[in-house]
């Protein structure tokens, strides 16, 4: 009996056309070895812009263990005194990751010699402007030309997200709910609430002064930055510059948070606790979490080079 190993393999589908069913689509993948294999396109949702492939090998392919990302930064100074991060604790369950932080793309690119390439940046809790996806993270002061699909690594060699468009990239946190739903339904899960978030302290610097004086007790949340009235987040009654605070009860420290909230909630309803600065007030909303239909989906950039990353 012959065996195989099965390998699966994230990329972007940029490169993939929306028009073609997934079983006529061709791929090659090429490894380090040189070895040429021929996966299978098992999925590919243009709303995350993920595509899953599934490689069958007679011999085992080395694996890459994706690391969650902890990007919770108080607002509060004192509680950062003698904090040490995890880059100090490397079997930490998540990375944690604050502006600065530099971020490592290695790549093996499909134009001759195949030479490994290599490019940096340093991260940006911000989302960036042009793309919709609200749970990319931006990059920025970097060199990594053209990246969509590299791995971003972090300093310890860890691969915590994949690049896109060479200024942003999607954390693993969202490619393993993204593929854990997949795995276990058959089905996407696209959570829509037509609002976007930040975390706290990426706001304005005068609106934090006012912040910490209305509420000293809240030192790490989510901010709204935009909301689409006609969408669930309009209709709820939040509003930009709304503070999110808690989610059901729970605490909302970052947006990687939020995200692993909301994501569990599609087509049910969550309370909210938000403050506002405006008025000092709290108040509680109810918020439905919707799936996304095809005109809600992400805007994303197609890539002006075709790359092959493993």
């Amino acid at each position: 009996m012959h065996y195989f190993f099965k390998c699966y393999l994230f990329m972007h589908c940029s490169v993939t056309p929306d028009d073609v069913p997934l079983h006529e689509i061709e791929i090659d993948v090429y490894v380090s070895t040189g070895v040429m294999y021929k996966p299978k396109l098992m999925a590919c949702d243009f709303h995350f812009n993920l595509a899953l492939l599934i490689i069958e090998s007679d011999t085992p392919l080395s694996p890459v263990t994706l690391k969650g990302i902890d990007d919770t930064l108080s607002i509060d100074p004192t509680q950062h005194q003698g904090k040490k991060t995890s880059r100090l604790r490397p079997h930490s369950d998540l990375f944690n990751i604050v502006p600065g932080t530099q971020i490592v793309s290695v790549a093996r690119v499909f134009i001759e010699p195949d030479d490994l390439d290599y490019g940096f940046a340093t991260f940006s809790s911000r989302s960036p402007s042009g793309l919709s996806c609200n749970e990319l993270y931006e990059l920025k002061h970097g060199s990594l030309e053209a990246r969509d699909g590299a791995p971003a690594l972090n300093s310890l060699g860890e691969t915590i997200g994949i690049i896109f468009s060479a200024t942003c990239f999607l954390p693993s946190d969202t490619i393993l709910r993204w593929w854990n739903h997949y795995k276990i339904s058959g089905e996407f899960c696209r959570p829509f609430v037509g609002m976007e978030v930040a975390n706290l302290h990426d706001a304005e610097l005068n609106f934090l002064e006012q912040f910490i004086t209305i509420f000293p007790g809240v030192s790490s949340s989510v901010i709204v930055t935009k909301v689409n009235h006609d969408s669930p987040a309009g209709r709820s009654g939040i509003r930009s510059n709304d503070v999110i605070v808690k989610i059901d009860g729970k605490l909302v420290q970052s947006k990687v948070k939020f995200y692993e909230h909301i994501w569990r909630k599609v087509g049910k309803s969550v309370e909210l606790k938000v403050v506002r600065v405006t008025n000092g007030e709290e108040v509680s909303l109810r918020l439905l979490i919707e799936e996304a239909t095809p005109n809600e989906f992400n805007r994303w950039q197609l890539p002006s080079w075709r790359y092959v990353y493993v």
